[in-house]
């Protein structure tokens, strides 16, 4: 199955804030939507629909295009689900079902619809896209800095112990990005996310309140990307299984919500897809159902002001 994900890093063009979309036409591959070419070129999204239409010889459908209201091609399947991310970014619920054809395009696709187009401002357009969209080499030299500093950190932790840093990067942010969710390098506030903080301070509370002996904890260098040295703890291995539970069952359901609410708030709605078979899921979800209302009533009060 090829699953949409719909990236936490937007691209600037022209005053226009895009999100990079990866999947459709294998993992890891952009593609870009029919609606957010016509938002860079200044097209109607009918227009780009009726050129793709009009020149079905030019196109390969599942090498150059998807319609996502088709969800079968070649004996595969594209995710039309709200998981991978297309609704609200890009469309409300009810435009997505109203919508007849929702073409995704791969970037040998859009270089076929460019050719099409008529005019210098699409040919700038085009490289721009190309440059700085389909950024492909960049993302292949360059990944997420939380993963960067997981792994520069781990010849750091003595064998036989472990750290919160690359824990939380199995436990939670490979959960986030199976569910449909990337979660990104800075807050809404621009601030470098830095969850294995907050895990870390509420696990050694934890950790201390369970009886768990002080003496076994051990302290190491961790080294963030700007060069800032640090004395984190990190814990031995029979503690692993412990700490999983924790974040699960205890930090995600009752303090995650409000962490994320204030500093990426687009994985609310994807925080109950991630852990659904966990005890604690009820609370889970009252907690997210409130702080996602919260997050509903501050987007109206925007709404207004604009």
């Amino acid at each position: 199955m090829n699953k949409l994900v719909v990236s936490s890093n937007s691209i600037n063009f022209n005053g226009e804030s895009i999100k990079q979309i990866y999947g459709g036409f294998g993992s890891g591959q952009i593609s870009i939507l029919a609606k957010q070419v016509a938002l860079l070129h200044g097209y109607e999204v009918r227009e780009i629909n009726q050129l793709i239409e009009n020149s079905l010889d030019w196109f390969e459908e599942g090498i150059d295009f998807i319609d996502l209201k088709v969800n079968e091609y070649k004996g595969e399947s594209v995710v039309i689900s709200n998981d991978h991310g297309l609704v609200p970014y890009f469309y409300t619920q009810e435009g997505f079902n109203r919508s007849e054809h929702i073409y995704l395009l791969s970037q040998q696709g859009y270089a076929l619809l460019c050719k099409l187009m008529k005019g210098d401002l699409s040919k700038q357009v085009y490289k721009q896209v190309i440059r700085k969209y389909f950024s492909l080499e960049e993302k292949k030299t360059s990944g997420p800095k939380y993963i960067e500093r997981a792994f520069s950190n781990l010849r750091n932790i003595p064998y036989g112990y472990f750290g919160v840093i690359d824990e939380t990067t199995i436990t939670l942010y490979k959960e986030a990005e199976l569910a449909g969710y990337i979660i990104p390098d800075k807050s809404i506030k621009d601030i470098e996310m830095r969850i294995d903080v907050s895990l870390g301070r509420f696990w050694h509370k934890y950790y201390l309140e369970q009886g768990f002996p002080e003496s076994e904890i051990k302290t190491y260098t961790h080294v963030f990307k700007n060069g800032i040295k640090v004395k984190a703890n990190c814990y031995l291995d029979k503690y692993l299984g412990d700490f999983r539970k924790f974040v699960v069952e205890i930090w995600l359901s009752e303090e995650g919500p409000r962490y994320f609410y204030e500093r990426c708030p687009e994985i609310l709605k994807y925080l109950p897809k991630m852990f659904p078979t966990c005890p604690s899921y009820s609370t889970l979800l009252i907690e997210t159902k409130k702080y996602t209302e919260k997050l509903e009533v501050k987007q109206r009060k925007l709404i207004k002001r604009v």
